[in-house]
């Protein structure tokens, strides 16, 4: 299921040469990224007017997260495709290496288009009369940086199949987008601010700061800024628990109303992990409804940061509040240890999430 939540800016620039992939893989990219909730800007040869770039392309440019470059033989020829070319490249530069640039070769050698050979060499012989060697070493700088970045070849990666080569780059878009709209809107909750059951108890629990260079950097890198917080994150460890319950709370009116959120905890379960085999989860939505699930906590990676989802809610701001809460407490003979307890988040849902484990993020 794919949101479409309001207001929300393109997420991906598409840059392609009409005449070669209008209708065929930009079309098809266009339609399946949107279709998955990722907002994407095309830009559409047919309608340019003049040789120069239109304000609100440069503005697309520069307001997308991530730039998908279609390259095929006829890119090269055209000036506008190239002044494109290298504005996404200088918001690249610019943003330090934080815009995603990918390369997408379409009936092209990726050696073509780095050293400018084959239909870009006579392109290029075109351009230098006509535009000067100024903006001919500008742009074939822009393709020489562009397709040495990592990025997908129609014949190497998908043997030719432009349906395969389509949902490869729709599924690596979305893996890059992710943590950039968790670190632009996602709210965290950190553990010492949740509900714990007998948490200030130090025969059960197990208080310590870890060093930020141990903790997921897609949590550190949206931490709010608090100087309680030191050089490091105050996580909670299960010692001793027989009765495990976990619970926290956010107001929804410091939420985006219309947008949809997901709620996760997130933990690290350790190898000696003690507890029955599925843990509750329940969400108290702000409209009053409830959702509860069962997670089975037994079978998750063992030893790295991972996403608990506890449910999902649309936000209204009617002034009310979320409240989610995790229990394990069925089997009160089983002493419940080996999960350390980073906090919660409280994420905008535009696509369907890759649980964090799934690409080592």
């Amino acid at each position: 299921m794919a949101y479409s939540p309001p207001n929300t800016p393109y997420w991906v620039f598409l840059s392609f040469r009409g005449q070669d992939t209008r209708n065929n893989i930009t079309s098809h990219l266009y339609r399946n990224l949107n279709e998955a909730g990722v907002k994407t800007f095309r830009d559409d040869d047919a309608l340019r007017r003049g040789e120069e770039i239109s304000a609100e392309l440069l503005n697309a440019i520069r307001a997308s997260k991530i730039c998908v470059i279609v390259f095929s033989k006829n890119y090269g020829d055209s000036k506008w495709c190239l002044d494109e070319l290298q504005e996404i490249m200088e918001s690249r530069r610019k943003s330090g290496g934080q815009v995603v640039v990918i390369p997408v070769f379409y009936n092209v050698d990726p050696s073509d288009v780095r050293h400018q050979r084959g239909t870009f060499e006579k392109a290029f012989q075109k351009h230098q009369g006509r535009h000067g060697a100024e903006s001919v070493k500008k742009w074939r700088n822009a393709l020489t940086t562009a397709s040495n970045l990592s990025g997908y070849d129609l014949h190497q990666d998908a043997h030719g199949n432009e349906g395969d080569l389509v949902q490869k780059v729709v599924a690596y878009v979305r893996q890059k987008l992710q943590p950039i709209i968790d670190k632009m809107y996602a709210v965290q909750v950190p553990a010492d601010k949740l509900e714990i059951d007998h948490g200030n108890n130090s025969k059960k629990w197990n208080w310590f700061v870890d060093g930020n260079d141990r903790i997921p950097t897609w949590w550190t890198s949206r931490r709010l800024n608090n100087d309680n917080w030191g050089e490091g994150t105050e996580i909670a460890e299960v010692k001793k628990e027989y009765w495990l319950h976990i619970a926290g709370e956010y107001e929804e009116n410091l939420l985006t109303a219309g947008w949809t959120y997901e709620v996760h905890f997130v933990v690290k379960l350790k190898q000696d992990l003690e507890m029955e085999r599925t843990a509750k989860l329940i969400l108290d939505a702000p409209n009053g409804t409830s959702q509860e699930s069962r997670e089975n906590l037994m079978g998750k990676p063992r030893d790295q940061w991972i996403e608990i989802k506890v449910g999902e809610f649309k936000a209204q701001n009617r002034g009310g509040k979320v409240e989610f809460s995790l229990y394990a407490s069925e089997d009160d003979t089983i002493r419940k240890k080996g999960i350390y307890v980073l906090g919660a988040q409280i994420v905008p849902v535009f696509f369907p999430r890759i649980n964090t484990y799934e690409y080592g993020r």
